[in-house]
């Protein structure tokens, strides 16, 4: 599993292929922390796969090509600040990130089915068919095998990291095409930071969030009832900037004192098009900040509550979904 965050996350759906009804059983007791789908054979699984194209609605919409420069050379771009806007996305917990196929139960070799799936693939088999999945695991056919023996949580815990890893494999094109800035580097591809999140979305039960910005100062998170919130993150430098600013020539010294303390943050971004205030109007945008240290020095860290302009009767929530 990669230390690093995606730079989107949102509850998807995982299809299972089989009819192990004890199985069956078992993974709907994981209802409803995630989705299933069940189908009994190849034909209707991949059916239902053609059906989920979120991959390709996101890249169609945040990927752009600028007009072709040089007869056969051209440029693909990304809009970061659209990356958010998959929250109107009314399907996309609909999504299929991963497959679970039993081995011995469809109609075709559960193996050979995989090779039609650009999804995450998990082999389901007994006992004595482990080395038909390590070998299919070796050559790169499947992500992962469980046995049918194994625990719930086992499933679980693996369900979770596959459907993270196919959130990882959505953000690696954004990675390539824009040229990542030292705070993404030293932020978004830090375990430490990671681990942090991991604690936030906790402590505010977050289900979804979203890369806001291209320097990954900023995401959206969403819990599962649609409230939502954003976490900033302020290096040193971020906060010397403001203070150097002709805004902060009319803010009061408390305010000037605690961003240079790092004990508060200013969130002002309440759209992609916000711009700094002015000083005197500070105290409306002052956040308690939380520190967090890595090798690259101190970051400040503020979650915002309910600050950013979303449509929110346009965003169909997760709860509205399993409900």
């Amino acid at each position: 599993m990669q230390s690093s965050l995606p730079f989107l996350y949102h509850p998807t759906t995982s299809l299972f292929v089989g009819n192990d009804q004890e199985f069956k059983t078992s993974i709907s007791n994981l209802l409803p922390k995630f989705n299933f789908i069940f189908k009994e054979n190849a034909d209707s699984a991949l059916d239902v796969l053609k059906k989920s194209k979120m991959k390709e609605s996101f890249f169609n919409r945040c990927f752009y090509h600028p007009e072709e420069e040089h007869y056969e050379n051209f440029m693909v771009s990304v809009n970061v600040p659209d990356i958010h806007k998959e929250i109107y996305n009314i399907s996309r917990f609909d999504s299929i990130s991963t497959v679970i196929v039993d081995y011995t139960a469809t109609d075709s070799n559960g193996i050979e089915l995989f090779q039609d799936m650009s999804v995450r693939k998990i082999l389901l088999i007994d006992e004595n068919d482990e080395e038909i999945a390590v070998d299919a695991f070796n050559q790169g056919i499947i992500d992962f095998y469980i046995k049918k023996q194994q625990s719930v949580e086992t499933i679980k815990n693996t369900l979770k990291k596959l459907q993270e890893a196919y959130f990882q494999d959505i953000s690696t094109p954004i990675r390539a095409i824009f040229s990542l800035e030292n705070r993404l580097k030293s932020i978004f591809y830090c375990k430490q930071f990671k681990d942090y999140f991991n604690n936030i979305k906790e402590r505010y039960n977050i289900v979804e969030f979203y890369l806001l910005e291209k320097t990954g100062t900023s995401v959206l998170c969403l819990d599962a009832n649609g409230n939502h919130g954003v976490l900033t993150v302020y290096s040193h430098e971020d906060l010397l900037t403001i203070l150097e600013s002709q805004e902060a020539t009319s803010a009061t010294p408390q305010i000037i004192d605690s961003l240079k303390k790092g004990s508060h943050t200013l969130f002002y971004k309440e759209s992609d098009k916000s711009n700094l205030p002015p000083g005197h109007m500070w105290e409306n945008y002052l956040f308690k900040a939380e520190p967090f240290q890595n090798k690259n020095g101190t970051f400040f860290c503020s979650y915002v509550p309910d600050r950013f302009a979303i449509s929110k009767e346009r965003v169909k929530t997760y709860a509205q979904s399993i409900s």
